[in-house]
């Protein structure tokens, strides 16, 4: 919680919890935006945990047509097992033919046999770029 002051009267304004890309590193996160065009926002199960959702906002959108090619379609990589999970499923806005900058994102990844748990950690890898110690909300 944080106390603040609003036109003279105080206030205690609730702090969002820690997202699922706070713990990525900076260097990792920069390297995304600089080849990939996009910044994660959020990856969290959906779907009573039968999906995973993948949110991101598009910082440059030439850079991140990119990612929604057959040839660069981002992988989540479970840390625990190694497993990886390549396909977004048919509901995803995968096939897109222009963003937005600024504009959120998603794709949505089958959990398949609830492999993924809140709490699990994954890497992200599109291409050679990788934001690992992404924890599932």
């Amino acid at each position: 919680m944080l106390a603040v002051t609003i036109f003279g009267a105080a206030a205690i304004v609730p702090q969002p919890a820690a997202s699922a890309v706070s713990q990525i590193d900076a260097a990792e996160a920069l390297a995304m935006e600089r080849v990939w065009g996009v910044r994660l926002l959020n990856v969290a199960l959906t779907g009573h945990d039968g999906l995973i959702d993948v949110r991101y906002q598009v910082v440059d959108p030439d850079k991140a047509l990119g990612l929604h090619d057959a040839d660069s379609t981002p992988a989540l990589i479970d840390e625990a097992t190694g497993a990886i999970l390549d396909r977004p499923g048919l509901h995803s806005d995968h096939k897109v033919r222009s963003l937005r900058p600024g504009g959120t994102y998603y794709l949505l990844y089958q959990n398949n046999g609830g492999l993924l748990k809140p709490g699990s950690r994954i890497t992200l890898k599109i291409g050679e770029v990788l934001l690992r110690h992404i924890t599932i909300q």
